[in-house]
Parts: structure tokens; C-alpha cells; sequence
């Protein structure tokens, strides 16, 4: 089971693996909701699940059960909290002791027609000119404040309703949270958000 990158710091544990890499067995809870899938979104989840308690054991928990609650949302050991994300043959997990949001995505997979329906005025105003990764980071950091926000307020956000002020040198800044992000390979790109600390 190989990592292909991990982003540590300020107590979170970030990785990013392939999807084939982390094929593991499921553990009590989670397995009738893993056995009721099948295919692709099957093997998504179960490395999900086992990249999440590779983390978990880095930070000295044992390996536990990542049930889902009714909404989708993993329900992560006491103390911990988590966010993961797939991207065609990529997954990524993160785990922390304070509320965190992942998204992997496909850098060519946001075109501007895209951005112009996801994107703020003033995003778009910033944007104008600007290459594709930066594109694909708007589109990334939106997707992953949606997972740092819901599982506590249980809000559905659109993306309209969370705007990225600043997505410069790594980092990240998008509503009350800010982050980074990292690119992957030619073509993925890592992005993660928490709330700021004052």
C-alpha cells in the first residue's frame, strides 16, 4: 500500500494514494453500506476507508470502523475529524482534531463555461486570463469547504455561497476558512480547507 503523497501540518494528515493500492477489507459498520455498492464506486469507498485508518494509525488510533451517518457523511472516532474525496483512479483521505475539507480534482476538467456558473463576480473579475489550475483551485476549494461546513452546520451551500478571495503560492483563503493546495501531477490537484484559528 504505497502513498503517493502526504501533506501533514498544524495537526492534519493529508494523502493522496491510488484508488487500486487500497483495497482492504471493510470493518463492521461500514460494510453494509460497502457491500451494497458495486464496481468502480465500490473501490472508491473501500480506499477511502482504508487510507482514512492508514492516517488514523499514524496518529496513534487503531483501526475502527468509518461508518456513514443517513446523509453520506463519515462518522470519524471521537476527537477526529475527516474528509474524503476521489478523483477517477486517485483517492485522498485527511484526518484532524479539528474540522477539515478535502477535494482531488481533474485540473482540465474545469473549463471557463464551467467557471462562469460556479465562479462569483468578483472570482471571475480575478480570474479573467488566468490559466487552468487556477480554474480547477476555485472550483477545488468550494468543493472542499462544502465538506469542512456540512457535517457540523449541515447546510447545503451552493456555489455561489462561498467565495475564494485569494488562491496564490499554495494557499488558499475562501469564506471563514482558509487552506492550500497542491498539485498533484500534470493534471490532479489536492485542495483542503479549515477554519481559521484567532
Amino acid at each position: 500500500m504505497k502513498i503517493f503523497h502526504q501533506w501533514n501540518g498544524d495537526g492534519r494528515r493529508i494523502a493522496v494514494a491510488r484508488i487500486a493500492d487500497w483495497q482492504q477489507e471493510l470493518f463492521g459498520e461500514e460494510m453494509q453500506y460497502g457491500n451494497s455498492l458495486s464496481g468502480r464506486r465500490r473501490d472508491e469507498f473501500i480506499a477511502g476507508r482504508s487510507l482514512a485508518r492508514a492516517l488514523l494509525k499514524q496518529a496513534g488510533i487503531a483501526p475502527v470502523a468509518l461508518p456513514r451517518r443517513a446523509d453520506g457523511v463519515t462518522v470519524w472516532p471521537e476527537g477526529f475529524y475527516g474528509s474524503i474525496s476521489h478523483s477517477k483512479q486517485w483517492v485522498a483521505a485527511a484526518v484532524s482534531h479539528a474540522p477539515v475539507g478535502i477535494d482531488l480534482e481533474h485540473i482540465d476538467r474545469v473549463r471557463p463555461a464551467l467557471l462562469a456558473r460556479i465562479a462569483t463576480p468578483a472570482e471571475l473579475r480575478r480570474l479573467d486570463g488566468c490559466d487552468a489550475i487556477h480554474r480547477a483551485i476555485v472550483f477545488s476549494a468550494k468543493e472542499a469547504y462544502y465538506k469542512l461546513q456540512y457535517p457540523e452546520t449541515g447546510k447545503q451551500l451552493g456555489f455561489l455561497d462561498a467565495e475564494v478571495t485569494s488562491e496564490d503560492d499554495g494557499n488558499i483563503a475562501i469564506a471563514d476558512a482558509r487552506g492550500g493546495w497542491r498539485r498533484i501531477d500534470d493534471d490532479l490537484l489536492l485542495t483542503a480547507v479549515w477554519y481559521e484559528v484567532n
